[in-house]
């Protein structure tokens, strides 16, 4: 494979990243009160890489997290996700 090709293949690959992300944050945004919002969040890529997994993501994970918890307040999920943790907000893990 020549470096341009590589490069093709390198900018194909990250434009097909940030369509997919740019799609998955809309379906978040629209459905972040459904347990389907938990879901998408977990959305892996190939090589086991989480989608979500920057440090501006967070924002979604507790959008997620509060609308759920508004809408499921007796959910288990609510009581032991890792984004309600006091280590998660503190930005430990």
């Amino acid at each position: 494979m020549t470096d341009e090709e590589i490069r093709r293949i390198e900018s194909e690959y990250w434009a097909e990243y940030r369509r997919i992300k740019h799609e998955q944050i809309k379906f978040i945004v629209e459905h972040k009160s459904s347990l389907a919002g938990v879901y998408a969040l977990y959305q892996r890529l190939p090589g086991e890489t989480y989608l979500f997994n920057l440090d501006g993501d967070v924002i979604y994970y507790r959008m997620v997290a509060d609308a759920i918890e508004e809408r499921y307040p007796d959910l288990p999920i609510c009581r032991c996700w890792p984004v309600r943790s006091p280590a998660w907000m503190r930005g430990k893990i």
